[in-house]
């Protein structure tokens, strides 16, 4: 049934589906950025709390009023919101552990993201032709390659005597002199 829809609705079908897959991953990474911030704005205010902590513990001792009623409730006040602070964090770095998880649990079961397969063009009947012969100059011998054992005795022999031979092309140079050159009289068949 999906080869029986035209490609174009396909196309528009996938588009679709990946727009709103996309979306629905944005909106989990935006949340999860937001409750990031907001971690750091309280890990903030906890270090703020902890600074008037320390200024409240230190003015105390400094004028000798730590054992007073007073300095009690006002240091008790200050550790109590503290611990609401962390138990804040806490609460957030649970959701961000919950979102994480549920993105990971719905990755296995998405599809891969690739468009849909174009249709299958029909088969198309071709007359097989020859192979072409390759194309030699005129008077030129093809040069047949040979073994690498048997290229280093006539390099030795040159060597001893001391003359320089011309280098022969190679059988992979021979195809691209004559696609250079043309083609000849009896490649052409004239």
């Amino acid at each position: 049934m999906e080869q029986e829809r035209p490609l174009k609705e396909r196309i528009w079908e996938f588009t679709k589906d990946l727009s709103v897959k996309v979306s629905k991953k944005a909106e989990k990474h935006w949340k999860i950025n937001t409750l990031r911030v907001e971690i750091a704005s309280i890990r903030h205010r906890i270090n703020v709390k902890y600074r008037e902590l320390g200024r409240y513990v230190f003015d105390a001792f400094k004028e000798r009023t730590g054992d007073s009623a007073d300095y009690q409730m006002g240091r008790d006040e200050i550790i109590e919101e503290l611990q609401r602070l962390e138990a804040d964090i806490a609460e957030r770095e649970e959701r961000i552990h919950e979102l994480e998880q549920e993105d990971l649990e719905l990755a296995p079961e998405d599809e891969p993201i690739t468009p849909p397969p174009p249709p299958a063009p029909p088969p198309v009947m071709r007359a097989e032709e020859p192979e072409a012969e390759p194309a030699h100059e005129e008077g030129a011998e093809p040069v047949e390659s040979k073994a690498s054992t048997d290229a280093e005795p006539e390099e030795k022999e040159t060597e001893a005597s001391g003359e320089e031979e011309p280098k022969q092309a190679s059988s992979d140079e021979e195809p691209k002199q004559a696609a250079s050159t043309g083609p000849t009289s009896e490649s052409t068949g004239s």
